[in-house]
């Protein structure tokens, strides 16, 4: 066996433990299907979600539409309040921010994510202490509200 061959085949059992230690990173559709089941059995009055995520350098936006059964200020509150709690503990990534967005009915097969476009949440963010966050039919906290919110960021799989 020729020095270099053997060498190749050290370097790759040296490295091998490293290697094995590194688990694969979740695309963003799986992170995104992840968090829409995690609303969808964990929200009330919500008859579908969808997300998507969003990245302007080292940060990241999680943003959710709800598809809500009730326009109550009170029931939108609780809605509100139990995704943001939701998404913060299950995001397979660490959230720069979250955006939340509601509409009634159920999910269509074609969502469009765009703001000033569905019911506005600043009523329901107002119950919850959140009306400075609220604007153009969208509430945003950042990471460091969320923080404050719900506790430190912990999901099981860390992305930094």
């Amino acid at each position: 066996m020729n020095k270099q061959l053997a060498l190749a085949i050290a370097a790759s059992f040296a490295i091998s433990p490293v290697l094995a230690g590194c688990a694969p990173v979740p695309s963003d559709d799986d992170i995104a299907a992840s968090v829409e089941q995690a609303v969808n059995s964990r929200v009330p009055n919500v008859s579908g979600s969808y997300a998507s995520l969003g990245y302007s350098g080292a940060n990241r936006t999680v943003w959710v539409r709800l598809y809500v059964t009730s326009e109550s200020p009170d029931d939108l509150a609780a809605m509100i309040d139990s995704t943001f709690e939701t998404v913060w503990e299950t995001s397979a990534v660490h959230p720069s921010r979250i955006t939340i967005d509601a509409h009634v009915g159920e999910r269509p097969d074609d969502v469009q994510l765009s703001p000033r476009t569905g019911i506005d949440l600043r009523p329901a963010a107002d119950l919850l202490g959140l009306g400075d966050e609220a604007f153009d039919k969208v509430v945003v906290l950042s990471a460091a509200d969320l923080v404050d919110r719900y506790g430190a960021w912990t999901a099981a799989q860390a992305d930094d």
